[in-house]
């Protein structure tokens, strides 16, 4: 069993907050990737910003901005051989879309999706996301 130990300022914000999941996820999104992109505009190659890699720091630089679709709770409730289910683990799932400037974007944007997921996990207390993301050229 996987216990997830959240404060409860943590639990009021993702389960008790008036804003729909939605806005804010949007919010922190936008947050960490403000982060990401001031932290990447100092950064040199011997030292990175802490928790973001060259890649993101590279894949940023083309990235206008990135939206929140969906935000959705997850419960899984696997079951034991004999039928008897395991404790239920609540997860997210967010699907977001990239904007991009560059018509044909010569890179996925996984680092990025990556190091957000990393991020927002610590911001949320360790709760288990999922993300998927789709890109729009502009």
């Amino acid at each position: 069993m996987k216990k997830i130990i959240i404060t409860e300022s943590q639990y009021q914000r993702i389960f008790e907050e008036k804003k729909s999941k939605t806005e804010l996820f949007q919010e922190m999104i936008t947050s960490e990737f403000d982060n990401i992109k001031a932290g990447c505009e100092s950064f040199d190659f011997i030292r990175l910003p802490d928790g973001i890699s060259y890649d993101t720091c590279i894949d940023s630089e083309v990235i206008d901005n990135i939206k929140v679709d969906e935000v959705k709770m997850m419960s899984s409730s696997p079951t034991k051989m004999d039928g008897t289910p395991y404790n239920v683990t609540s997860s997210l799932y967010v699907k977001l879309t990239i904007n991009c400037s560059t018509p044909n974007p010569k890179t996925e944007f996984d680092s990025v999706v990556y190091d957000l997921k990393q991020l927002l996990v610590r911001k949320t207390g360790g709760i288990p996301l999922s993300i998927d993301y789709q890109i729009n050229t502009m």
